[in-house]
C-alpha cells in the first residue's frame, strides 16, 4: 500500500459561498465592488485552508517491472505483478492491524523476489511453485478472511477460519524469506564457481 493525500474541497466551497453572499448584500455596481467581493473571498478560501483537514488514504500500489524479453519470466512477472496488486486490495479490506502488518511484509518480500527475477530472467524456473501455489494459496485465504469480517459473519466456524488463517501468515512470511533466500544462494554459488573457475585458468597460465 501507499499514502495518497486527498486535499479537502473545504476552503473551495467557502469561497464560492462567500462570494455569492456578497453579491446578494451589496450591489455590484462599479469594478471596485468586484475587486472588494473578491478579496473577501480570497480571505475566506484562505482561513479554509488553516481549517480544513486533508484525508491521508491507503491505496494498493500499482508494481511495474520491466520486460526482460524471456517469455517465461515476463510470463511470471506479469502473474507477480497481478498478484501483488491483489495482495495491495486484500490490505486495504482489512482492518486488522495485525494482519495487515504481515501482508504489508509479504507485499515487501514478494516485490523482492520478482525484482530479482525481472534481473536475472534465468531464475524464473526457480520460483514457479512460489508463483503457481504459494501465492494463490494465500489469496485464496485472504480472500475467506476479508469475506468473514466485511459480511461480519459471527459463529464458531467462522472464528475458526478467521484465528486458523491469522496463525498461518507468519509461515506464508517465512517461506516468502526463505524463497528469496534460495534465490540469493544460489546467486552467490553461481559466483564462488566463476570465481573458481577463474583461478583455474590463471594458475594454468601462470598469472597466479
Amino acid at each position: 500500500m501507499e499514502q495518497k493525500t486527498i486535499k479537502s474541497a473545504l476552503p473551495i466551497y467557502l469561497c464560492g459561498a462567500s462570494f455569492l453572499i456578497y453579491a446578494l448584500i451589496f450591489p455590484f455596481y462599479r469594478i471596485t465592488d468586484y475587486i472588494i467581493a473578491l478579496c473577501v473571498s480570497a480571505a475566506v478560501y484562505l482561513a479554509g485552508k488553516k481549517l480544513a483537514r486533508d484525508k491521508v488514504t491507503e491505496v494498493p500500489v500499482t508494481v511495474k517491472f520491466e520486460r526482460t524479453g524471456v517469455k517465461d519470466a515476463d510470463e511470471l512477472l506479469a502473474g507477480g505483478r497481478a498478484n501483488l496488486e491483489k495482495l495491495s486490495g486484500y490490505n486495504a479490506r482489512i482492518s486488522d492491524p495485525e494482519i495487515t502488518a504481515r501482508l504489508n511484509e509479504l507485499s515487501e518480500i514478494g516485490a523482492d523476489i520478482f525484482a530479482y527475477v525481472a534481473k536475472w530472467p534465468e531464475s524464473a524456473r526457480q520460483v514457479r511453485t512460489f508463483t503457481e501455489y504459494y501465492f494463490p494459496t494465500l489469496l485464496k485465504l485472504l480472500d475467506t478472511y476479508a469475506d468473514i469480517t466485511e459480511n461480519k459473519i459471527q459463529g464458531p466456524s467462522a472464528d475458526a477460519n478467521l484465528k486458523k488463517i491469522g496463525e498461518v501468515l507468519p509461515q506464508f512470511v517465512t517461506a516468502f524469506k526463505k524463497q528469496l533466500d534460495i534465490l540469493y544462494e544460489n546467486r552467490t554459488l553461481d559466483t564462488e564457481t566463476d570465481i573458481s573457475v577463474l583461478q583455474g585458468v590463471l594458475k594454468k597460465e601462470g598469472l597466479l
